[in-house]
């Protein structure tokens, strides 16, 4: 009977140091305290600022792993960069020649694009440089019928037959 005494003394002793410890340092602590909140792409690519970058009839792909490699090194968070994909299914891998100052990562992925005629999407966790347009960026050519009337009006007459039988110019001289 003793020894159940003080196994239940134990047990109570235990869980109100437990409690107490609980109610008196818990609050302060939270389970992200000390670890910066994980950044996306977009965000990186706008708070990566790069000093300069010079390139002079660099290929592409050699363009892209140094931009990986100085994300890494100065992405002030995380140390961790940025997910840099280069999609170049025709294997073109232009020639960049680029002089940039003191310019964000995501506005060098920009212009690199712009120059080398290549898209830029950017995701959540990568950015992705591709010479193909994405499905739903495609442009698509559409040819619509059009009855003579409606040409006419769009386009003027053809011949001076046509602009006195069936169409009325009101900015036609000699009115």
């Amino acid at each position: 009977m003793r020894a159940q005494t003080i196994r239940g003394f134990f047990n109570v002793f235990f869980i109100c140091t437990f409690l107490l410890f609980f109610c008196l340092i818990g609050p302060g602590l939270s389970a992200s305290e000390g670890v910066e909140e994980r950044r996306t792409v977009p965000e990186k690519l706008k708070s990566i600022e790069i000093e300069e970058v010079q390139w002079e009839e660099v290929p592409l792909s050699r363009v892209i792993s140094t931009l990986r490699e100085l994300s890494r090194e100065l992405d002030p968070v995380e140390n961790g960069g940025v997910n840099i994909v280069l999609h170049d299914p025709r294997d073109l891998n232009p020639y960049v020649t680029l002089n940039l100052r003191n310019i964000t990562l995501g506005r060098v992925l920009e212009m690199v694009a712009l120059y080398t005629d290549f898209f830029l999407r950017v995701e959540n966790d990568v950015a992705i440089l591709t010479s193909e347009m994405e499905a739903g960026e495609r442009l698509e050519t559409e040819i619509f019928p059009l009855s003579g009337q409606t040409l006419i009006r769009i386009i003027g007459p053809v011949n001076r037959r046509e602009a006195d039988d069936e169409y009325d110019d009101p900015f036609r001289q000699g009115r």
